[in-house]
């Protein structure tokens, strides 16, 4: 791992094009949450599950920042992303999936899930070394 600002680059363009692909969920959870009304009709894990959503999306423009500044928070960021990426379906290359009309889903949902993984240990590894 000799090139750690490459990598910081490719997580914040990862970040970037996350935040992009998803900016109209993003949307939608901010108009949900300016309208408290209807949020009051939501059960109790809809509520928590809006906010969580919402605060996660949030975040993705945030660890690209800093991400972009090369600090150590950005990466940080990216352990409370982790399981709700995956939990909302919001891989860091899930990008990919539009291909799918010219590759097999199953093998896009594979690869976007196995980058979600190999970024993981990457990020584990800058944050050991210090």
């Amino acid at each position: 791992m000799k090139n750690k600002n490459g990598f910081y680059i490719l997580f914040a363009l990862l970040d970037l094009i996350t935040f992009i692909i998803g900016i109209s969920v993003f949307i939608a959870l901010a108009n949900q949450i300016i309208d408290f009304r209807g949020l009051m009709h939501q059960s109790v894990v809809q509520f928590i599950s809006t906010i969580i959503q919402f605060l996660f999306y949030l975040s993705l423009p945030i660890s690209f920042v800093l991400l972009l500044r090369r600090k150590k928070i950005g990466l940080t960021f990216y352990y409370g992303q982790f399981v709700l990426r995956l939990i909302y379906c919001t891989l860091s290359i899930g990008f990919i999936l539009y291909l799918d009309r010219y590759i097999n889903a199953r093998i896009l949902l594979i690869t976007a899930y196995a980058g979600e993984v190999i970024r993981l240990i990457i990020t584990i590894l800058f944050l050991k070394k210090g």
